[in-house]
C-alpha cells in the first residue's frame, strides 16, 4: 500500500509545467508545498543537475549570468527569474534556491515530472534548461538515451535519500505532448522517459504516478484537451489531482476552508459597486480569521488578492 500524506507532511515538486500545476492544486488545497528553486525543469537531466546543487549547497552565483535582449539570464533557470538588473536576478534566484534546499530536505515526497527527453546543448557541451530565446544556432538539440537518464538521476537521488531518511520519491511523466518535436519524436522521447522510469523504481523509496497513462488511456476523448489538443483542459487535470489524491493523500478535510473556497471562486452577481465591496469586506473578514487558525502562504495571496478587489 502507498504512503498516505497530510497537511503536517511537507511535498515538493520539480519539473514541468504539470509539476506547476500540481503543486497549483496542493497549495489550494493547503498542504505544505515548495517548488523548484530554478523554475520549471522540462528534460532529466536539468533535473538532475539541480537535485545536485541543492545536495552540494551550489548557490546561484554571478558567473552563471549572461546579458540577452535587455535582460539577465541563467540556463539553469526558467524565465520568470530574469531580469533587467544583474543584482535584481541573481538576489531572486539566490532566495529561491536558499528557500528550496530547506523546504526538500524537509519534505517526505518529492514529486519529480519528467517533460521531455530531448536536450539542448552549448557548444562547450553543457545541459541548458532554457534557451532564452538565443539563436538555435547556439545549441546542439538530441534525444537523451534511457541509459543516460538513468545514470543521471539515479545516485542524485541515492543520495538524497540517504540524507532525507523520510523521503520517497515519486516519478511520474508529463501527460502533455510536445508536438513542436513531431508527432512521432514526441512519443519516442515519451516512451525514453517511460523506460528511465522504469528502471529507476527498481530502488526502495521510489515510486511511480501514471499521469502520462491516465491522460492517454482513460481521457482519450478530445474533450479532455485544450483548443491546442495538447495540453490537458481543466477537468482533465482535475480527474488526474483526483486520481492523486486518492492514491497518496489522507481523506481529512477541513469543512470551512471547503465552503470559503467555493466563495473565493465566485463572482459576485450585481451592478452596483457598494454592493460587491461589501461582499468581499465580509469574505476578506472570514478569510482572515480562518487564516489565523489555519496559517499558509495561499490563503495570504488570497487575502491580498481581496484587498486589492476591495480598493479597485
Amino acid at each position: 500500500m502507498e504512503p498516505k500524506y497530510s497537511r503536517s507532511d511537507r511535498i515538493t515538486l520539480w519539473g514541468s509545467c504539470f509539476a506547476s500545476e500540481l503543486a497549483d492544486y496542493l497549495e489550494q488545497d493547503l498542504y505544505p508545498v515548495t517548488r523548484s528553486p530554478f523554475g520549471i525543469l522540462y528534460n532529466p537531466l536539468s533535473i538532475a543537475r539541480g537535485l545536485t546543487r541543492i545536495l552540494e549547497g551550489e548557490e546561484p552565483c554571478g558567473e552563471e549570468l549572461f546579458c540577452h535582449e535587455g535582460a539577465w539570464h541563467s540556463f539553469m533557470h526558467h524565465g520568470s527569474f530574469s531580469s533587467e538588473e544583474r543584482e535584481d536576478a541573481l538576489a531572486r534566484m539566490q532566495a529561491a534556491f536558499r528557500a528550496g534546499r530547506e523546504g526538500l530536505l524537509s519534505s517526505k515526497l518529492l514529486v519529480l515530472t519528467l517533460g521531455t527527453a530531448y536536450v539542448y546543448t552549448t557548444k562547450e557541451g553543457e545541459v541548458v534548461n532554457n534557451c532564452h530565446k538565443l539563436p538555435a544556432s547556439a545549441f546542439e538539440r538530441r534525444r537523451v538515451s534511457v541509459d543516460e537518464v538513468v545514470a543521471a538521476l539515479e545516485p542524485v537521488l541515492t543520495e538524497l535519500l540517504t540524507q532525507c531518511p523520510d523521503l520517497r520519491v515519486l516519478l511520474t511523466v508529463s501527460p502533455i505532448p510536445h508536438y513542436a518535436d513531431g508527432a512521432h519524436e514526441s512519443r519516442l522521447s515519451k516512451s525514453t522517459l517511460l523506460l528511465a522510469v522504469d528502471e529507476l523504481t527498481r530502488s526502495p523509496r521510489v515510486d511511480y504516478f501514471p499521469s502520462y497513462e491516465i491522460m492517454q488511456d482513460e481521457l482519450r476523448d478530445y474533450r479532455f484537451y485544450r483548443e491546442d489538443y495538447a495540453h490537458p483542459s481543466a477537468e482533465a487535470v482535475a480527474y488526474i489531482m483526483l486520481r492523486f489524491r486518492e492514491t497518496y493523500l489522507t481523506r481529512e478535510t477541513i469543512p470551512e476552508w471547503e465552503k470559503l473556497k467555493k466563495l473565493l471562486q465566485h463572482r459576485p452577481l450585481t451592478d452596483s459597486e457598494a454592493k460587491r465591496r461589501e461582499h468581499y469586506r465580509r469574505l476578506l473578514e472570514r478569510l482572515e480569521a480562518f487564516a489565523q487558525k489555519h496559517p499558509h502562504p495561499y490563503l495570504q495571496s488570497e487575502i491580498t488578492r481581496l484587498k486589492n478587489h476591495i480598493i479597485a
